[in-house]
């Protein structure tokens, strides 16, 4: 066990908009919090324009380095940026500003975010600049960026990123759980110092060290095959397990604080509910089980490996899918089921039932259709996706119009737009259990098992309802 004590060192803190105490005798002009209200239009700027903190540490900063970032709205432009006088114009002259285009046709070219780059190297201290956002029809917003320079390496302002590992259902005992973590490279810094944990407190005796990494290092990340990291045999990651991980950096001057924490659960087997061909009464069926809305159209059909979804013969979302990682739901607290919902369309609740999201990888020709039109660039096709399930094993109300009794679950993927990604660590980063209300905008019919067998004489569609929208109330 390594127990862990830092100590504070001099105040480090990036802030931007706002002031912070003075480490050195550099003053910043008051009024740092500045917007020309007559100027400010809040639907356009305040949900559109995106401003990046900047992250500088070290005794001195470099030529070149970008201190900051303005993402600019994706409609309304072209949008220009540019430093002007004002509350917080002190340091206008140290920089300059580079653009980012949408495309590298010159002449089509739109900026679509714009970088304030150091010109001259900075040397320890706090500085602050005034930029102006403005487009063609005259809509301007202005604001005053504040940072520091420091000594001591800053606060993280991210928690690192976890990936569970294998990619894909396990086969074999060679084949075992491991979690990757990786994170961003910061300038000035000599070494890192990665944490894993069985909690979310860094203090607890359940937290580890798991790995040094030297700060030159071209690929930041450390590996954890077993628990405690220290365990060389009997330590194995165990399936559908939450472990929380940490990062600290360090210079010749000190050590930051540990950075937000990341979780992530290993991957869990698929539950036999879905695949299993058993009946609600429990009597065993020769044919594969389906999951569908009315007995007869669209359905999803589960192996334990792989998930495929029919739409019809010219449904747009046929594919067939291997299961790549698979999340059980872990709720925020007892007796929630948010951000899933609390019933189903025919109003069972559902709350305390499993739910958990499966990401899958989208086998080469039986890539959804709608997909494959859309997504045509060589190398860079999207294959992983993911489905949604809740309420698993929850039963219809015996008021029900049909299927009164029956044995149902919510499983869905389809939602507005396209959500599918490249990469496997894409993939892992998005489609979470808690991000369910990103993607689900429709409350999708229940589904029930259903059997080629009976399907002859129990072709029983669901009562329309209505597709209604899905919006999941504030976290509890």
């Amino acid at each position: 066990m390594n127990m862990k004590k830092f100590l504070s060192g001099l105040a480090v803190f990036l802030v931007l908009f706002t002031g912070c105490p003075n480490t050195v005798e550099k003053t910043l002009p008051p009024n740092l919090n500045y917007a020309d209200e007559e100027e400010y239009e809040e639907d356009v700027f305040g949900k559109s324009i995106t401003f990046a903190d900047p992250l500088l540490s070290g005794e001195t900063i470099a030529a070149k380095t970008e201190a900051g970032t303005v993402s600019f709205p994706a409609t309304g432009g072209p949008w220009q940026a540019e430093f002007i006088d004002g509350p917080g114009a002190t340091h206008n002259a140290k920089f300059d500003i580079k653009y980012e285009y949408d495309s590298e046709d010159t002449e089509k070219a739109a900026p679509i975010k714009a970088a304030l780059v150091v010109k001259e190297a900075l040397e320890w201290g706090r500085y602050s600049v005034r930029v102006k956002i403005s487009n063609k029809s005259g809509a301007a917003y202005k604001k005053a960026f504040a940072f520091e320079v420091t000594l001591t390496p800053a606060p993280f302002k991210d928690p690192p990123r976890m990936y569970p590992y294998p990619e894909g259902v396990k086969e074999g005992e060679n084949q075992k759980n491991k979690m990757v973590i990786k994170w961003d490279k910061r300038s000035g810094i000599t070494k890192y110092t990665v944490y894993v944990g069985a909690s979310d407190d860094f203090d607890a005796a359940t937290t580890y060290k798991l790995a040094e990494i030297d700060g030159s290092a071209t690929e930041l990340k450390a590996e954890m095959t077993a628990f405690p990291p220290s365990l060389e045999t009997g330590g194995d990651l165990p399936d559908g397990k939450k472990y929380w991980a940490w990062v600290t950096a360090e210079n010749a001057l000190g050590v930051s604080p540990p950075s937000p924490a990341a979780w992530k659960q290993t991957t869990s087997p698929m539950q036999a509910y879905f695949y299993e061909n058993i009946d609600d009464k429990g009597v065993a069926q020769a044919e594969a089980s389906y999951f569908d809305g009315g007995g007869y159209g669209d359905y999803y059909r589960f192996t334990p490996t792989t998930i495929k979804y029919w739409g019809g013969s010219v449904g747009p979302y046929n594919y067939l899918g291997d299961v790549v990682y698979h999340e059980i739901y872990d709720p925020v607290r007892p007796g929630s089921n948010w951000p899933f919902p609390d019933s189903l369309k025919n109003n069972p609740d559902v709350i305390g039932y499993p739910a958990g999201v499966f990401v899958i990888k989208y086998r080469e020709g039986r890539v959804p259709p709608s997909l494959t039109s859309n997504d045509k660039t060589p190398g860079k096709q999207k294959r992983y996706s993911a489905v949604y399930y809740w309420g698993m094993g929850a039963r219809s109300p015996d008021n029900a119009v049909n299927h009164a009794g029956k044995v149902q679950a919510g499983v869905v993927n389809q939602w507005a737009g396209y959500a599918e990604t490249v990469t496997y660590e894409e993939a892992i980063d998005k489609f979470t259990a808690a991000a369910v209300g990103k993607f689900l905008h429709l409350m999708p019919e229940p589904y029930y098992k259903h059997f080629s067998d009976d399907m002859s004489g129990n072709r029983t569609w669901e009562t329309w309802i209505g597709e209604g929208a899905y919006h999941p109330s504030p976290a509890p």
